[in-house]
């Protein structure tokens, strides 16, 4: 028997052909496509980065209001161990681990302090991109029976309200440290 007889392509068999050709020659993107893309994700990153900034202030907020606290809590435990006064203070500067108690700020960090045998139990450092005020400007005194006394005064005690905000302030935090040494912390609006 002979071969059959090819026969042509009818012209749909070239239209779908045609198609195909189109298709296997189609990878990637578009030039339009891809400025839409970039366009969205530029759109996208301009709304979150203000949200990320504030975010990123209360973060830190937050974390030196944890510190403070450990620091207070850490401070009477250890006058209480000790039987003696123990001081939480400001640094003079951030490398100089001396108590600033004429000047107080808190931006520097803080130490926890021994004065009867001048021992530096722990410091405390703030992110350095840190811009939070830490209010008031105070010297932090722990009696032996873990009492917090009003400045180095003996038999003299009082309460301290610390308010921790940042300087683009929508969210803070108040640390209310009671006559025994107890400590609490509650978010704040600011004004």
């Amino acid at each position: 028997m002979p071969a059959p007889l090819k026969q042509f392509p009818s012209s749909a068999d070239k239209i779908n052909m045609s198609v195909y050709h189109c298709q296997a020659y189609q990878n990637g993107f578009t030039m339009v496509e891809m400025l839409i893309v970039i366009c969205i994700i530029a759109i996208m990153s301009a709304l979150a980065l203000p949200n990320y900034q504030t975010l990123n202030a209360n973060n830190n907020a937050t974390s030196l209001t944890v510190q403070l606290n450990a620091s207070l809590r850490l401070a009477k435990v250890e006058a209480i161990r000790r039987n003696t006064p123990v001081q939480v203070c400001a640094l003079s500067s951030p490398t100089n681990y001396v108590c600033n108690n004429s000047a107080i700020t808190w931006q520097n960090g803080w130490m926890i302090y021994v004065p009867a045998t001048s021992e530096v139990v722990k410091v405390f450092k703030p992110p350095a991109t840190s811009a939070i005020s830490i209010a008031p400007n105070a010297l932090l005194v722990f009696s032996g029976t873990g009492l917090l006394q009003a400045g180095v005064g003996p038999n003299t005690y009082t309460a301290y309200i610390f308010t921790i905000k940042p300087s683009s302030c929508t969210k803070g935090y108040q640390l209310n440290i009671g006559l025994g040494g107890q400590t609490t912390s509650a978010s704040v609006t600011c004004p």
